[in-house]
């Protein structure tokens, strides 16, 4: 049984984890350390997730980021998301 997917295909796991750590850390550096990236990798994975998504899901004050309304949504639900694939895996 397949259905269509409105999730952009583009979209990769990696995506979403950046993104959270992200969003929890505030940093671009931090989630570069904690994922052993370079920092500007961390903010082109960022941007290519905004473009795929059509919106903007920070917003950059000086080295620090904060989620916008579009981006607190998709946290959400990101969040949600990683859980049922983790239990998933753990199935």
């Amino acid at each position: 049984m397949h259905t269509q997917s409105i999730i952009h295909p583009g979209i990769k796991l990696r995506h979403i984890r950046v993104f959270l750590d992200a969003a929890a850390a505030g940093t671009l550096s931090a989630v570069a350390r904690s994922h052993g990236i370079s920092q500007p990798e961390v903010s082109r994975t960022l941007a290519e997730l905004e473009t795929l998504l059509g919106n903007r899901l920070f917003e950059r004050q000086g080295r620090r980021l904060s989620l916008t309304g579009p981006g607190s949504l998709f946290l959400r639900h990101a969040n949600a998301g990683l859980r049922a694939l983790d239990a998933g895996a753990m199935a």
